[in-house]
This record gives structure tokens, C-alpha cells and sequence, in this order.
């Protein structure tokens, strides 16, 4: 269920398990400082100093800006990251060849941002458009966090992790979110673990 322990002792597991396996920097897109803040206080005795987790005291370009220290100080740093992090964040390393760039390796979508816009606007659109309203939202933010992972041509080494179940769902909006990251980045692979 959302928001419980076992939640985020299971993910916060998932994300240990991918951050050591992966060849640079791991991202891990969260929607809402809650469980940036559950997820932070699992991995913070596995990753140590590599661990920087966004909180509303530590804006996202402060954490991009500890990220790429650690980066060019040899470090793979984990960010937890939310809000601007899947829209707004250049994570490349311009300074080296596309296909030697790790800055950032991994992306973690811990749940799919559906509902994340609560504003009085967006209440306002849902009532008079409808549900179509948040699919699309949740369409145009998820393209955003996977445009972390591709931000200049030939970078290769590149992975995807979609840890919400919910993206299996039957439901017409997560089969159109299914069908947009199929579309683009074609069949998923299911990790069972």
C-alpha cells in the first residue's frame, strides 16, 4: 500500500540492488518528500556519503550540483530526487565523449506520477475535462524523468527501472502510459525480483 513500511522497505531494497549494479549515477524520482524522506532513512547506512536526498531544504540544484561532485570525484552518487528532478535537470557529463559518459546511468521511477499536480487549476481542469486531465499530466512528467536519461546522442549503457506495479494495471490510463514508454523505447523487460 502506499505510503507503508513494507512499501518502502521494498523499495528502498530495489534501489539498493540497482545502485550497486549500475555503471554510474542512479536517479530515483519519487512524488512526494514523504517518501523521498522513508526511502533516504533506508539507504542511508548501505550508500553513505554517495546518498543525497532532495528535502525542502535542499532544492534540487543543490542536490545536482553534490551530485556532480561526487561524480567527478569518482563517486556513483544516488540522488532521490523530486519536483523539478524530473523536469527540469541536466545530469550529462558534456566533458567526456558520449559513450564514456556515466553521470547518470540508472533512473528510477518509484511510482508513477499520477494525481502529482493537486493545484486549485488543476482540480478545476479534472472537473470540467475529466480523468484524461491527469493521464495526460502523468504522461507529460514521466516523458520528462526518462528525458534525464537521454540528454545528448551515443550515450549508451542507459537503464530504465519502473518499480510501481501499477504500470501493469489493466486500467485504460496505465495501459496508455505502458504504451508510451513501449512506443518509444520499445518491449519492457519484467524483473520479477
Amino acid at each position: 500500500p502506499n505510503d507503508s513500511d513494507k512499501w518502502a522497505d521494498e523499495t528502498a531494497a530495489m534501489i539498493e540492488r540497482i545502485a550497486e549494479q549500475a555503471l554510474g549515477g542512479t536517479l530515483v524520482l519519487c512524488t512526494s518528500f514523504s517518501n523521498a524522506e522513508k526511502l533516504a532513512e533506508r539507504l542511508e547506512s548501505e550508500l553513505g556519503k554517495r546518498l543525497i536526498t532532495q528535502t525542502a531544504s535542499m532544492n534540487a540544484s543543490a542536490c545536482a550540483s553534490l551530485y556532480r561532485t561526487l561524480y567527478k570525484a569518482g563517486k556513483k552518487p544516488v540522488w532521490i530526487g523530486l519536483g523539478s528532478a524530473w523536469t527540469g535537470i541536466n545530469l550529462s557529463d558534456d566533458e567526456s565523449e558520449p559513450e564514456q559518459d556515466r553521470m547518470l546511468t540508472d533512473l528510477v521511477v518509484t511510482r508513477l506520477p499520477m494525481g502529482v499536480n493537486r493545484t486549485i487549476m488543476s482540480e478545476r481542469r479534472i472537473r470540467s475535462v475529466g480523468f484524461s486531465v491527469v493521464i495526460q499530466e502523468a504522461s507529460w512528467i514521466l516523458r520528462q524523468g526518462m528525458g534525464r536519461l537521454v540528454r545528448r546522442e551515443g550515450v549508451a549503457a542507459k537503464n530504465l527501472w519502473v518499480l510501481d506495479n501499477r504500470i501493469d494495471s489493466p486500467a485504460n490510463w496505465a495501459v496508455r502510459l505502458r504504451k508510451m514508454l513501449t512506443d518509444r523505447y520499445g518491449e519492457m523487460q519484467r524483473n520479477d525480483n
